[in-house]
């Protein structure tokens, strides 16, 4: 996306994270910084609880969850 392409520039990310779920991103990012976009399809601007829980995904994200590198 847009988006995630935009801020994996910024942050100079050099490799593909491995696709999970509805999930991709970009890896190799400066300051050991990662990029991780997540859309679930037919949904809007919303904070998602299913097929995804948003808060389990980001809270992961932010605590470095190894499994989502």
């Amino acid at each position: 996306t847009g988006a995630m392409e935009f801020w994996a520039g910024r942050n100079g990310c050099t490799a593909d994270l491995p696709a999970s779920g509805s999930c991709t991103g970009r890896t190799g990012c400066e300051d050991g910084a990662d990029v991780l976009y997540c859309e679930v399809e037919g949904m809007g601007h919303d904070w998602p609880a299913s097929p995804v829980d948003a808060t389990d995904v980001i809270l992961d994200f932010f605590l470095g969850d190894p499994d989502q590198k």
